[in-house]
């Protein structure tokens, strides 16, 4: 059995961007200042970028060659045999799933921020390492993975709206931000440009590749993409380099916008520097808004690498066969999303 070419480029965009830059800048861009400065922080991006465009233009060679869904098992396969294809495919499928299931979460903190006074009077079902997992975070997070596991199960065809709709909103929330911090923000935030030399450099440098994780999403569902595969490759390094320029501009966007003592107390960075630069909280909704526009679209595509990386382990003998088996009517790997949907609702009980 075979996917259904349903993705054309601006699916494929939506889906590659969207995954690349997700929920994590709204979290995390404040604190990437904080540790190497405005441009020791850019320039940790610039050299994971350059990293990451050595994998995409192998991904750009392979997959015209062989284009065949789980992309990372077949080459692998194809060039070190069963084992060597088999540690690859389980290494990308558990990064996929980690993120699938961190979505969750996410979700549910990103809709607390929108709706401040939902958990408030809610009673504390658990603690768990430190947090309190109340009712309506819980329902938020489940309801937002099985809206996921729903798009998924329909087929791309009706994920492909979502995702697309969901990217709209990100690069519109996200721009406002750059552009209210770098006009009405002050460059004397910015300083120090590099904090701590190359060590916060460094500490940036550690963390920044794992945030362009996604734009391997591609190599995964060939199958489903209706573009000459010549065309792949320049879509998996435009989605990296467009990754790479995102981060850039929310990196400049929390420099400028806020001082250090700001960026450091936020509870959710980008938001609360967006609401200091307008004042605002209005402006900080938006920039949540532009975030779960980002969960959405990171969520759908680490789903679609994950039940496609499973489906061609199936494909492979390295799984039961049933995960080889598409809806007869959606044409989705029904057993593959059972699996990761199980493992996303659970992840939903772990809190924040």
């Amino acid at each position: 059995q075979t996917f259904a070419k349903t993705l054309g480029r601006g699916e494929i965009w939506a889906f590659a961007f969207g995954s690349v830059v997700g929920w994590g800048w709204v979290m995390l861009a404040g604190g990437w200042v904080s540790s190497a400065g405005s441009l020791g922080a850019i320039i940790a991006f610039v050299i994971a970028g350059l990293v990451c465009c050595f994998i995409g233009m192998a991904f750009a060679e392979l997959c015209p060659m062989i284009p065949q869904t789980g992309g990372v098992l077949v080459f692998t396969y194809r060039a070190g045999g069963y084992k060597f294809g088999w540690f690859a495919a389980w290494s990308m499928a558990f990064a996929y799933v980690a993120v699938a299931c961190w979505e969750g979460p996410a979700f549910g903190s990103a809709v607390e921020y929108l709706i401040p006074g939902l958990t408030n009077n809610a009673d504390v079902l658990y603690s768990i390492e430190g947090y309190d997992v109340k009712l309506p975070w819980l329902i938020i997070s489940i309801a937002g993975t099985l809206f996921t596991i729903v798009c998924n199960w329909i087929g791309m065809s009706f994920a492909k709206i979502v995702n697309t709709i969901a990217a709209l909103a990100l690069v519109a929330g996200g721009l406002i931000f750059f552009f209210g911090g770098i006009t009405l923000g002050e460059a004397a935030n910015a300083v120090p440009a590099i904090n701590n030399g190359f060590s916060g450099v460094f500490i940036v440098l550690m963390a920044a590749p794992a945030m362009f994780v996604g734009f391997d999403v591609i190599p995964q569902s060939v199958e489903d993409m209706k573009i000459p595969m010549k065309q792949v490759g320049k879509m998996v390094i435009l989605a990296i380099v467009l990754g790479a320029v995102w981060y850039i501009l929310m990196i400049l966007g929390s420099s400028f916008g806020a001082p250090a003592e700001v960026r450091d107390n936020a509870s959710i960075p980008v938001a609360d520097i967006a609401t200091y630069i307008y004042g605002s909280k209005i402006f900080g909704t938006f920039v949540i808004i532009a975030g779960i526009g980002g969960i959405l679209t990171s969520w759908n595509a680490m789903y679609i690498g994950a039940t496609r990386i499973l489906f061609a382990m199936a494909r492979a003998k390295m799984l039961p066969p049933v995960f080889a088996k598409l809806h007869p009517k959606h044409n989705s790997p029904t057993a593959a999303l059972i699996l990761v949907g199980i493992l996303g609702i659970a992840a939903s009980f772990l809190g924040k």
